[in-house]
């Protein structure tokens, strides 16, 4: 392996808006940070009364040094949504070729606040939503939420922010699931949309990692693109038939997204993994560990085949939910997920070189967003 002898930690600091957050608030997760071109920072992440609570929604800020300090921007996106009681669950801002911002947000119909978010039988889910909002005049006012459109494919689930690519085009990634009374096996596929023209409208979708036979799931995708151009996604691989995490797996394209490699395991242990390229044409990775040690974890890569060594942004030292643990029915497992308190780790390169980190971690009986300053 490459090593990692020069990565330490400059400072690690939790994002707060107010000291006593309100109740409806004391649950903060899913960042999404994103960088725009004059090297603002944009976070965005869900707040609740609970990680999984009918109240959620998706909370804005930004920062101008690096992360220190972070500004609330425009008002909080919640429901109802056109009359449709909503649980806004993540949302991630993408600045466009052409100047426009796009906040992209994916909402579940949460009409009946009691059900479980994944069906306990049928392993299908909550209606869900992939929809855009545009700003001209900065962070502070977007207009309102318009759905995007992935025909055929349906249940739309937000799989972070959309990639601007360096012809201009954005890309969206997504990731399919059942209906929630759907008794059929579920046939799960990661997909991309394109929009050539500032996200007014989008390409039918193209599927990047999908097993036809029912028994991979390739979830979570998340995508970037190199210096280089090619483009790469990582994902958060699980075996049906096991009842068992795979290593993080990965695609690329060469092509824009037109067309996509065959997944393959890069023989890392993990979940969600989001990549960060680097200017100097090196691949960043970092990605939520749940097997023992837990913790968030970052490596480097020259060509996405050999990695560094493993570096430790967070040593989760809080009680741990572990992985699929071949046991563990698949629908008995997607309830546990609901039961994570720390995860769902991004990225960006400061324009110091630096590396900062985003997720969210425990915060006495909450959960709260930190970030981490990580040199190379």
């Amino acid at each position: 392996m490459l090593s990692n002898l020069f990565m330490k930690i400059l400072r690690q600091t939790i994002v707060n808006d107010r000291s006593l957050p309100s109740p409806t608030e004391t649950h903060s997760c899913f960042p999404v940070l994103t960088q725009l071109r004059d090297n603002t920072l944009v976070l965005a992440n869900r707040l609740g009364s609970t990680k999984e609570s009918a109240d959620g929604k998706v909370r804005i800020r930004s920062s101008r040094d690096d992360g220190k300090t972070w500004q609330c921007r425009g008002q909080d996106v919640s429901g109802p949504i056109r009359g449709t009681a909503a649980e806004c669950r993540m949302g991630g801002v993408t600045e466009c070729a052409n100047g426009d911002l796009l906040l992209n947000v994916g909402w579940m119909d949460r009409t009946d606040p009691k059900l479980p978010m994944f069906h306990p039988e049928t392993e299908g889910l909550l209606p869900v939503h992939l929809e855009i909002a545009r700003s001209r005049n900065g962070l502070d006012r977007f207009d309102a939420l318009t759905p995007i459109d992935v025909s055929p494919k349906i249940q739309a689930c937000i799989t972070g922010p959309a990639l601007r690519l360096k012809d201009g085009g954005l890309l969206q990634g997504f990731e399919t699931n059942k209906t929630y009374l759907d008794k059929r096996p579920w046939r799960h596929e990661s997909c991309v949309t394109r929009s050539e023209d500032h996200g007014k409208t989008w390409k039918p979708p193209v599927v990047i990692a999908a097993d036809p036979s029912g028994r991979l799931f390739f979830w979570d995708q998340r995508i970037g693109q190199l210096a280089d151009g090619r483009i790469v996604a990582f994902f958060w691989t699980y075996d049906r038939e096991k009842k068992a995490e795979l290593p993080i797996h990965i695609v690329w394209s060469e092509d824009n997204g037109h067309s996509w490699s065959v997944p393959r395991s890069i023989g890392i242990e993990g979940q969600i993994a989001w990549p960060i390229p680097l200017a100097d044409g090196r691949l960043a990775m970092t990605w939520v560990r749940r097997h023992e040690p837990p913790s968030i974890r970052l490596a480097i890569s020259k060509d996405g085949q050999a990695w560094a060594d493993e570096f430790t942004a967070y040593d989760h030292r809080a009680e741990n939910i572990g992985p699929g643990d071949g046991k563990t029915a698949t629908g008995e497992y997607l309830q546990t997920m609901q039961l994570w308190n720390f995860g769902l780790p991004g990225g960006v390169q400061l324009p110091g070189g630096n590396l900062l980190i985003a997720f969210y971690a425990p915060a006495g009986k909450s959960t709260c967003i930190r970030v981490a300053e990580v040199t190379l």
